[in-house]
């Protein structure tokens, strides 16, 4: 497979119209392997001389697990930088070619600069995990400005319709639960009352996805994109991960008491956070009322997320456990203060 990328990289470098020049010389980084994680697709890097990657592959078995989100990341990010020709466009990969090479299908997105934050702060100064966090925090506050798509408005009713549906389906396989569940929908309740701003939500928007340049944020991993439409998941899920001693979501010794942490305690990381909700949420017009409410509803989306998918079904008790948290600590969170 790697000859036949180099050949359709090299020959192709003019028809996807790459700014950059010709490598004499191209490199391969494998980051994914798909026999851990079956539903993720085959993910790497090529490289020219630079050390930054110039084209990231993806590839999946044709009809199995990975081929469905290659195949909508990919439409995904067509349509967003057909929409939205700009700078903040700009920062998220650009799509050059979907096709198949015997039986994967295979698609080339222009590589972006930039090093993956997870790995970045691992060991650096607080000041620096503070400013790479408001970072990441305004540009999701200008991308979720955008006018990405309908008028309508997201009906509150709705809302709370489909997360009712989600703590029902999440107390049936976790009976123990079902007391902090019903507590979350008594929690969640006030959301059916109001309205809020259509905003597509990147689904996975967390330190892993995040590339830091000199100057700029790069985005990548877009399948989930509009799958989501819970209001302000990406924000609370940034927060969340960059809270984890491990910048993601895993059974770890400290993950509780990290949450509380970043979402309960007086700290650098709760104040910048908080900082960033409360300009979040008045950039785009959220009640300072509903964000108690959308931080247990997210947890609730999170663990029913989980719960449908065998890979990661594991998880769900860490968010079962931090979704007991939240409605143990009632309206004391950081973001009311």
């Amino acid at each position: 497979m790697t000859a036949w990328l180099r050949k359709v990289i090299l020959d192709g470098w003019e028809g996807y119209g790459l700014n950059k020049p010709r490598p004499h010389r191209l490199s391969f980084l494998l980051v994914d392997t798909p026999h851990l994680a079956p539903w993720k697709p085959l993910l790497i890097f090529a490289f020219g001389e630079e050390k930054e990657p110039i084209i990231c592959i993806k590839a999946a078995k044709r009809g199995g697990p990975g081929e469905k989100p290659i195949e909508r990341e990919y439409e995904v990010l067509r349509r967003l930088h057909t929409l939205f020709p700009g700078a903040l466009i700009g920062q998220i990969p650009r799509p050059l070619f979907l096709g198949e090479w015997q039986e994967e299908v295979v698609s080339l997105q222009e590589g972006l600069p930039g090093e993956c934050l997870e790995n970045s702060l691992q060991g650096r100064g607080r000041a620096l995990r503070q400013a790479a966090l408001h970072r990441s925090l305004v540009w999701l506050s200008g991308f979720h400005r955008l006018p990405h798509a309908a008028a309508a408005r997201l009906d509150g009713g709705r809302l709370f319709a489909s997360l009712k549906g989600e703590a029902e389906a999440l107390s049936r396989h976790y009976p123990s639960s079902a007391g902090a569940l019903r507590a979350a929908l008594g929690n969640v309740e006030r959301l059916a009352g109001g309205s809020f701003p259509p905003v597509p939500q990147h689904g996975d928007y967390c330190p892993s996805n995040i590339l830091a340049g000199k100057k700029s944020l790069s985005v990548v991993d877009w399948r989930d994109f509009g799958v989501i439409e819970l209001p302000m998941f990406d924000l609370f899920h940034l927060v969340t991960c960059w809270a984890m001693p491990s910048g993601g979501i895993h059974f770890e010794p400290q993950a509780l008491p990290a949450f509380v942490r970043a979402y309960y305690k007086r700290n650098a990381l709760s104040e910048t956070a908080a900082r960033g909700v409360r300009e979040y949420a008045a950039a785009l017009g959220y009640a300072s009322n509903y964000m108690e409410a959308l931080l247990i509803a997210y947890l609730l989306v999170s663990a029913a997320r989980c719960q449908r998918f065998e890979a990661t079904s594991g998880l769900v008790p860490l968010w079962l456990s931090l979704l007991e948290v939240t409605i143990r600590h009632g309206e004391e969170s950081v973001f009311g203060q």
